[in-house]
This record gives structure tokens, C-alpha cells and sequence, in this order.
């Protein structure tokens, strides 16, 4: 079939039992609206889009099929369409709606598909609709199932970096759960606090830098039994961190019960926010 000119594309209920190939160009005026609700591909379609918004909602498909575009295209749903078998490249997913898709651990994602925003990471709809009102259809629980499968989806894809903020908007969900144990809840509330779910390495920074600055004021004030000077009681601290012994001779050696604590807290605090960091920059950098 040769080019048509047409303001929408209407699919709905259609049945093709041979492979499909539909391609549009949209050089100026509104974008082409593709409505492919309730079809069914017995052998597969593909979708090459150019200035257009696709609806594929409830859509069967039997066989592999993609859709690619070429500029400016939008995903607006896959709700209770089995996505097992769907390659989307290079679209914006920004306004899509993932709730009641099916398999969505293992859609493909390809190129560059772009989500929605919040404060500087990768977002769904759907979590954008709740943040607007709490009250929306879709709540923490199930926004962090969908991020779950996401997540795995782009694991499975060896893109970790992408994953990265799925996951982050997984433990999100979680946290803002009422679902969610109230004990779990503070977890995650200082699991977020200190390294934004080991995904934000300079949280974890400061939060190390918070942390060695407290203790070694408090330490300057009684954890010797004499007053060292300032400067060697936060060496004496850094140094705690990463479980070294100090070589000051000026410091001095005896601790106080509360100096004890304090080196304590420091010898299991350290470390773990300094793998948080570490784990934060893998998770960033990782193929």
C-alpha cells in the first residue's frame, strides 16, 4: 500500500494476520495521533514514527515486533498489553502508563527512550500522577512493582546505569508505602538519608564529613583524659575511619569510656559510609 495523508490512525479491534509495517512522517501541524487499542498482530508489526502519539493499549502480540522513532514520538500506554515480545526505541516514554502491563521484565528498551523527570532522575507517570495527587489510581505499592520490573528489564539489558534510577524510584515507593512495615519505613528513611540508597556518592560524602567533624569535637572535648589539640584529635578521628592506627606521639593514649564509644562508632560508621560511596560510584559507572 502506497502513502496515505492522514490526521489520525485508527487500529482498534483490527485484526492482521501477516506481519505489518506502518510508517509515518508528520513534517508540520499536530502530531499523528496511532490509536492500536485492542489489536492483535498475528505475526508481529512494526512501528516507524515520526511526530506521532501511539496507544497500545491491550494489543496482542505473537511475534516479535518494535517500535521506532524517528523524531519527536510518544508512548502514551501499554495498559494489559503482554510486552514479552516489544522492542521501543528511541521514544519518549514520559507520558506512558505501565500500570496492568504484562511481562514489563522483559519489554526491551533500545537507543534513546526517555522518561519523565523528577528531581534530576528518570521518573514514570505514574509516580509523577501520585506526587500531583496522593489520591491517584495508582499508588506506592504498585508504581514500585512496575520500577522492580523495569529495573530488571534494563539488568538483563547489562545497562546498569539505567537501571540505577529505577531502582532508586523502587525504594522511593517503598518508603512513601503505607503498605510498607512502619520498621522498614526508618530503614529506608536513613538508608535514603545518608546515600540515597547507595546510588548519590557525595550524600554519602558529606554525611562521612558530618560525621567526623561531630565526633571529633566531641572526642577534642572528652574522650582523652587530657585536651590534645584540636588538629591531632581529627586526624586521630580520619584515621578511625579506615581503621589505622595513629602515630601522633603528641596525642594522648588514654581514652575516656565515652573516647571508647566514639572510636567505635567511627570504626563501624567509617567504613560503611565509605562503601556506600564506593557502591554508589559502581553503580553509576558499571556496564
Amino acid at each position: 500500500m502506497g502513502p496515505m495523508l492522514v490526521e489520525k490512525l485508527t487500529l482498534k479491534s483490527a485484526v492482521f494476520r501477516r506481519n505489518i509495517r506502518i510508517e509515518s512522517e508528520v513534517l508540520e501541524g499536530d502530531a499523528l495521533e496511532v490509536d492500536c487499542t485492542r489489536a492483535v498482530f498475528e505475526e508481529g508489526v512494526s512501528l516507524r514514527l515520526s511526530r506521532a502519539e501511539v496507544k497500545f493499549d491491550q494489543v496482542i502480540l505473537r511475534k516479535p515486533s518494535t517500535i521506532v522513532a524517528d523524531t519527536a514520538a510518544t508512548l502514551l500506554s501499554l495498559r494489559e498489553t503482554d510486552v514479552a515480545d516489544l522492542m521501543l526505541t528511541d521514544i519518549s516514554l514520559s507520558e506512558c502508563h505501565f500500570a496492568g502491563a504484562h511481562h514489563l521484565d522483559k519489554l526491551r528498551l533500545e537507543g534513546t527512550c526517555t522518561f519523565g523527570s523528577y528531581r534530576n532522575r528518570q521518573a514514570l507517570a505514574e509516580e509523577l500522577a501520585w506526587r500531583s495527587d496522593r489520591n491517584a489510581p495508582v499508588g506506592p505499592r504498585r508504581i514500585a512493582d512496575l520500577y522492580r520490573q523495569l529495573r530488571k528489564a534494563q539488568e538483563d539489558s547489562k545497562n546498569e546505569p539505567g537501571a540505577a534510577d529505577f531502582y532508586y524510584g523502587e525504594m522511593e515507593m517503598r518508603r512513601h508505602s503505607p503498605a510498607t512495615p512502619w520498621s522498614e519505613r526508618v530503614i529506608l528513611h536513613l538508608y535514603w538519608l545518608v546515600s540515597g540508597y547507595g546510588l548519590r556518592a557525595l550524600r554519602a560524602l558529606a554525611t562521612l564529613a558530618v560525621l567526623i567533624a561531630v565526633v571529633s569535637v566531641s572526642m577534642w572535648l572528652g574522650g582523652f583524659k587530657t585536651t590534645p589539640v584540636f588538629g591531632d584529635t581529627l586526624i586521630y578521628v580520619a584515621q578511625s575511619t579506615v581503621s589505622l592506627e595513629t602515630k601522633l606521639t603528641s596525642l594522648p593514649k588514654d581514652l575516656t569510656p565515652f573516647g571508647e564509644v566514639m572510636r567505635l562508632v567511627m570504626r563501624v560508621l567509617g567504613p560503611l559510609l565509605l562503601g556506600l560511596t564506593l557502591l554508589a560510584v559502581r553503580n553509576r559507572v558499571k556496564r
